[in-house]
């Protein structure tokens, strides 16, 4: 139980540091808190409970909006963190723990940096001991159906109230407007802070980037779909004055002998096919600077 008081005292202080340090959860994965009953604290534990009695407990912020960085006392949090690449760099040896912890005074203590495999059994190992859990996870991989059982299961703390208090937090969710319904499970809590980058070239395989001035005055606002359709759409790029003198580069595995020819009627500057992409860069500059 003092535990579970300290837990609910640093919640605040976890709730400020996830939001200051943004970047620190990484491209496309979040982070999740949780909370145990049962979890067995240790003697420093016990003592920083305590000091609530007198009211002087330095962790017992009424809010995240309380906490002022850094804290007057060191906060050790545990951490585990499924690590995309234990051979490029370590959690707990890096200079963003190093900063972290000398912005803020709160030592990120990575018990459990694992990678691949022998994360994701060890992390269902440590779900089904609640008294070896962190304090909080970093990028472990949930679905939302595992989120919202360990929520449901009191293995994880809702945190949403406290992120309701951050100012970044409502910025950020104004910018992206599916972001927080995305993060919000169907028990209506947010468990997670979630990711910010949108890394869109990371989260879809095939796609394909366009002008849509273009697509607004050739097209009425529709994207061509199909190979012919686009096709259509540069011819009309080329035969418009406004624009003829755009350089245009078909870059595509579909580059063979028929495409080149229609890529010839269309007007194209160069054709690559993908195993010349190693000259596309040359080329680009080469005409670029032609023009």
């Amino acid at each position: 139980m003092k535990r579970k008081q300290l837990l609910h005292k640093s919640m605040a202080v976890l709730t400020a540091l996830t939001l200051m340090a943004t970047a620190f959860t990484g491209c496309g994965s979040g982070s999740a808190t949780k909370q145990d009953d049962s979890a067995q604290s240790t003697d420093a534990e016990s003592q920083n409970a305590d000091n609530g009695a007198d009211g002087s407990d330095p962790f017992a912020f009424e809010s995240a909006k309380d906490v002022v960085f850094p804290l007057k006392e060191k906060l050790t949090l545990t951490v585990f963190v499924n690590n995309p690449d234990q051979s490029v760099t370590s959690y707990q040896d890096n200079w963003v723990t190093d900063w972290i912890e000398e912005q803020t005074n709160i030592h990120l203590d990575y018990v459990y940096d694992l990678t691949g495999d022998e994360a994701t059994q060890k992390l269902n190992l440590i779900m089904t001991d609640p008294g070896s859990m962190p304090d909080f996870f970093l990028r472990t991989g949930w679905s939302k159906a595992e989120t919202l059982s360990y929520g449901q299961q009191g293995l994880i703390l809702p945190i949403e109230d406290m992120l309701g208090e951050m100012e970044n937090w409502t910025t950020m969710n104004e910018e992206s407007p599916m972001r927080k319904a995305d993060l919000t499970l169907s028990d209506g809590h947010v468990y997670t802070f979630g990711g910010q980058n949108e890394c869109f070239h990371c989260m879809y395989q095939h796609r394909m980037y366009i002008y849509k001035p273009w697509v607004e005055k050739y097209l009425g606002g529709k994207n061509p779909e199909t190979t012919e359709e686009l096709y259509n759409f540069l011819k009309m790029v080329k035969e418009d004055d406004a624009t003829k003198d755009i350089p245009v580069i078909i870059f595509s595995s579909l580059v063979n002998e028929e495409m080149k020819k229609k890529g010839e009627a269309l007007g194209a500057d160069a054709q690559l096919s993908k195993p010349e992409i190693g000259n596309l860069v040359k080329v680009i500059d080469e005409l670029v600077l032609d023009k």
